[in-house]
């Protein structure tokens, strides 16, 4: 839902409507939100409050929401004849907790004689998983195991997906 107040020095025949277009209602924290001003008039100044206690007077800002959670959005636009309309969006963006890459493998000092390591993924908020262990190819299985084919220190990166398309890595090292 949505309201709107609405007051003017002049009697225009119809006030302007703040409007804007945002890419994604529903992101993950730490991704930026970035609003563009669609209002029908060319207005001359812009308020946002993003329901988080954070404000902007830019025309088309960009907002990055740090916690999780629901929030409403708040536009006000004053037309260059110095109407002033705001728009209240309630429950607008809603904003998912980021993905946190993390994994841990056995054995912990492989060798020639027992190369094979596995993997096991204890990421949080995932749903997919490329993990880099050994050449170009990523892995897409959940808990992969790997036969080295080379000795010393192999990097492995786990990339983690959530739902919503935001990414975490992890690297660690094995011997």
């Amino acid at each position: 839902g949505f309201s709107a107040t609405f007051s003017c020095s002049a009697e225009p025949p119809e006030p302007p409507k703040p409007l804007f277009s945002i890419a994604s209602t529903e992101l993950c924290a730490n991704e930026p939100a970035v609003f563009t001003d669609e209002s029908l008039e060319f207005p001359t100044s812009w308020f946002w409050e993003f329901g988080d206690g954070k404000s902007s007077a830019d025309f088309s800002p960009a907002h990055v929401y740090e916690q999780e959670g629901t929030f409403d959005v708040y536009l006000e636009i004053t037309s260059p004849i110095g109407c002033v309309t705001d728009t209240l969006f309630e429950d607008l963006i809603h904003v998912d907790p980021s993905p946190v890459a993390n994994f841990t493998f056995n054995p912990r000092d492989p060798d020639n004689f027992n190369p094979e390591v596995n993997f096991t993924d204890l990421s949080q908020g995932a749903d997919r998983w490329f993990w880099f262990l050994e050449g170009p190819y990523p892995s897409r299985e959940q808990n992969p195991a790997h036969r080295f084919r080379d000795t010393g220190f192999q990097e492995v990166r786990l990339i983690v997906t959530h739902p919503l398309g935001c990414q975490d890595t992890s690297i660690q090292v094995v011997d």
